[in-house]
């Protein structure tokens, strides 16, 4: 595959668990309240948000607020207020927001049903809830409306990426690069060329992205934060907290730079101060990977009863969305609980999609069951991308090792050790044994 010249913001959000949703667009999903109920129901949602969230009070309302209750809004006022309520989802990681944004971006199409910010909005928030096919198909009724919106590109991108369907990713994420090089494609193309394993062009293109800025301050943090996650995940602390305190700084009730600042201050063993950071993350909506560094660092500290907690409040998160198997797979078998359970969330998660961390997870879980020749097959098709994360390496030598194959299991543990020598406290610890003793 070649490489780009210039290889996320329609798409540089966190992404929020999928909910089933209506996939028509028709005017009988049309919202019924009428414009004055439609302002009381979001400033009650404004207010109580503030209430729970400081930054969303320092946040002007949207503009049509203003609009007086006889006035009747046009398709672009309900295109501005549902992307004012995306941007609050994205800073405060409320699910609520966004159903509230899809009425808006319904509303506008049942006044303009050829308006492509409408269709664009109701991919973003079906991309933010993960239903990527939905989001695939409203980007391509844009684009058969107007062939050359960068945004309906980008969007097709992320789906790609999530789906394992990288060629595409590439494909959709040059054509964004080539319509609009800005923030948001180049942090997006840094994104996919880190994952497929080119790192420094990432970085380049990372940086490149920051010193773009964005429409908002958040936008830019948000960069900031995706370029520290890298290099907290080669080891680079000092250069990662950099980042992240910039960003931290910027927007520090920001759910995902919380996370980040957490994870930074628990490689650097100050357990304490990481827990904080992910018990401030927690006050907006529970979060996998939130709730998951939690419990790692309440273990660190000996807490088990709390870590026990933790966990079970992780658990009750998943029965009550079910739709992120793969999340709830490689917790278990990371834990070495419901392995059965493990194995199949990591199936279906595969039957939905063959990202590389999907495929990791699947390879994972088929070795903590004992499929390991099925493990080693999976964990070659993850591995083929090069991705420079050391969990995956740290799992294929592990799963190298226990068929016999020592050469490539020896390769695979330096490798992880190469990339970050302290990925993992206990599975680093379990690299270094394995290497010794090989």
């Amino acid at each position: 595959m070649p490489l780009m010249p210039w290889l996320f913001s329609f798409r540089s959000r966190p992404l929020a668990m999928p909910t089933p949703s209506d996939r028509s667009i028709s005017e009988h999903s049309i919202p019924h309240d009428t414009w004055l109920m439609r302002i009381s129901k979001l400033l009650l949602l404004i207010v109580g948000a503030t209430a729970c969230f400081g930054f969303i009070s320092h946040r002007a309302p949207p503009e049509r607020l203003s609009t007086t209750p006889s006035a009747k809004p046009s398709a672009a006022d309900w295109i501005k207020s549902g992307d004012d309520l995306m941007q609050m989802q994205r800073e405060s990681n409320v699910s609520r927001l966004l159903d509230l944004a899809e009425k808006d971006y319904r509303a506008a199409l049942a006044l303009d049903p050829a308006h492509v910010d409408a269709l664009l909005g109701l991919a973003w928030v079906s991309s933010t809830r993960h239903d990527f096919t939905r989001a695939v198909d409203l980007a391509h009724q844009a684009l058969r409306i107007q062939p050359k919106l960068s945004a309906a590109y980008a969007l097709l991108s992320d789906a790609a990426v999530e789906l394992g369907d990288y060629d595409a990713a590439y494909q959709h994420c040059q054509t964004t690069l080539d319509l609009a090089p800005n923030l948001s494609s180049y942090s997006r193309a840094a994104h996919l060329l880190w994952l497929t394993g080119d790192p420094q062009q990432a970085y380049s293109l990372m940086e490149k992205a920051i010193k773009s800025g964005g429409t908002r301050l958040e936008h830019t943090a948000w960069c900031r934060i995706e370029f520290a996650q890298m290099h907290l995940q080669a080891g680079d602390l000092v250069k990662a907290e950099e980042l992240a305190a910039h960003a931290f700084n910027a927007v520090p009730r920001h759910p995902r730079m919380l996370l980040t600042m957490g994870r930074i201050k628990a490689a650097q063993e100050q357990f304490k101060s990481a827990e904080q950071f992910f018990e401030s993350a927690l006050k907006s909506e529970p979060s996998h990977d939130v709730l998951v560094a939690l419990r790692d660092v309440q273990l660190q500290q000996n807490k088990l009863a709390e870590a026990e907690k933790t966990t079970q409040r992780l658990i009750k998160m998943h029965q009550l969305d079910s739709s992120h198997p793969s999340q709830l797979a490689r917790f278990y078998a990371d834990n070495d609980r419901n392995l059965p359970e493990a194995l199949a969330a990591a199936q279906k998660a595969r039957s939905q999609g063959k990202s590389i961390y999907v495929l990791d997870t699947l390879a994972w879980c088929l070795h903590k069951n004992g499929q390991h020749e099925e493990a080693r097959v999976t964990i070659e098709e993850a591995l083929k991308w090069n991705t420079p994360d050391a969990a995956i390496h740290f799992h294929a030598g592990v799963i190298y090792l226990e068929i016999g194959e020592s050469e490539k299991a020896r390769s695979h543990f330096e490798k992880a050790l190469q990339i970050n020598p302290r990925f993992s406290p206990r599975e680093a610890a379990v690299a270094r044994r394995e290497l010794a003793r090989l």
